[in-house]
């Protein structure tokens, strides 16, 4: 019986979803600064992602600011 226990949570383990602690600094930044854009007008997903990746915005890569954008919801 405690076998079964050791695999069903094994498999759970590996099963879950990414874990905010594993997202490296700028990735939580990205969605923090997303969700920010978001409360205060409406943004496309398109927008959002030149907003947040943008010389005069947030200077976030394309793919962190995508993330961002799409983990904030706005995507």
């Amino acid at each position: 019986m405690n076998f079964l226990k050791i695999v069903i949570t094994a498999a759970l383990f590996i099963a879950a979803p990414t874990w905010a602690g594993d997202l490296t600094g700028p990735q939580n930044n990205a969605v923090r600064s997303a969700k920010q854009y978001l409360s205060m007008m409406g943004f496309s997903c398109k927008g959002l992602i030149q907003q947040l990746s943008s010389s005069a915005g947030d200077k976030y890569t394309v793919d962190q600011a995508t993330y961002g954008a799409k983990h904030a919801g706005g995507c």
